[in-house]
């Protein structure tokens, strides 16, 4: 029996530590999931005439939406004048390079009604094509596509990760798009 406790302490504290582990990292998530992304938009520092212009661009620069909704926020202005004035000051780099486009991607959360998901994901890949094209980047180069809510950005079944997977994406692509598992076309390539 006394040797017993020899092999049930070490078991015992490994538990605890495992457990205790597991809490930790699952407030971490949690509380960084409710936060909306913090990074600043990239400067733009980079020469235009440098092959480098496709380093300056920054995929965490995402427009959040309401739910059920591809209504732009005001707090998304910003960032799509930025993304704008990035794809206007590389254009040259990009007209020499026909192969580059830029897809963007429309998700949802997992709240709402699975139907409706593919759909509402178009429309706010649509909203971000409709915003960048009125600020001036030519309709040919934005191609959009729904992911709907098989493409989560942060785990999770609470508000405050549904918050940060309710999104548009704008996502620089070389070569031919090839769609991913669970996305669909919204009419543009």
């Amino acid at each position: 029996m006394k040797n017993s406790r020899y092999i049930l302490y070490p078991i015992l504290a490994a538990a605890l530590l495992v457990t205790a582990c597991a809490e930790q990292r699952e407030a971490a998530v949690q509380e960084q999931a409710g936060k909306p992304s913090q990074r600043q938009p990239n400067p733009l520092l980079a020469d235009a005439t440098d092959r480098s212009w496709i380093d300056n661009y920054d995929p965490n620069d995402r427009i959040f939406f309401d739910f059920d909704s591809a209504v732009l926020r005001p707090d998304a202005v910003s960032t799509i004048d930025t993304q704008a004035e990035w794809l206007k000051r590389y254009a040259r780099s990009v007209e020499e390079e026909p192969h580059i486009k830029f897809m963007i991607e429309g998700h949802t959360d997992y709240s709402g009604p699975e139907d409706n998901s593919i759909e509402l994901g178009c429309r706010r890949a649509k909203a971000l094509r409709d915003a960048l094209i009125e600020r001036g980047i030519a309709a040919e180069r934005l191609g959009t596509v729904s992911y709907g809510d098989s493409r989560p950005a942060v785990l999770g079944k609470n508000e405050a990760a549904w918050r940060q997977n309710r999104r548009a994406v704008l996502v620089v692509l070389s070569g031919d798009h090839v769609l991913g598992v669970g996305g669909s076309y919204c009419g543009e390539r």
